[in-house]
């Protein structure tokens, strides 16, 4: 790619917030929600990440792969999803950089960021998918 067009990707990825590609009002569990439930909600949703809420507060997030590992090592599903979240959950504000999140996330390992509004208060989900979509279209021209 040339260095003139990697400079107008750069400047669409600079001004694009992460709250174009977040998925908005995700699905929460709470922290003594079990592996099953947790896991079914996933399944009838099709989403792979859920923020656990205590209070109306973060307290962490769990994965579809935190699940099938704790039942993988016959843990049982009705153990409370507290248990296998991640407690340090990574949160950006809806005006971030879609780049920055991305980054963050990249230099993390990890597929999914918690986006917050203006008053803190839980947004909505980005994940590693949004960020190939926005990649997509942003390579594409669409932005």
């Amino acid at each position: 790619m040339s260095e003139q067009v990697s400079n107008v990707y750069a400047k669409q990825e600079e001004d694009l917030p992460v709250e174009e590609f977040t998925t908005p009002g995700p699905e929460f569990a709470a922290p003594d929600d079990s592996l099953d439930q947790v896991l079914a909600l996933m399944q009838a949703h099709q989403i792979h990440h859920v923020p656990c809420v205590h209070e109306n507060k973060i307290v962490g997030i769990v994965s579809d792969r935190d699940i099938y590992k704790a039942l993988s090592e016959s843990r049982s599903g009705q153990d409370a999803v507290e248990k296998y979240m991640t407690r340090e959950v990574f949160t950006v504000q809806v005006s971030d950089p879609i780049y920055q999140v991305a980054l963050g996330m990249s230099k993390q390992r990890i597929n999914s960021a918690i986006v917050l509004d203006e008053q803190e208060n839980i947004y909505g989900i980005f994940t590693s998918t949004d960020a190939l979509n926005a990649l997509v279209e942003i390579l594409r021209g669409e932005l």
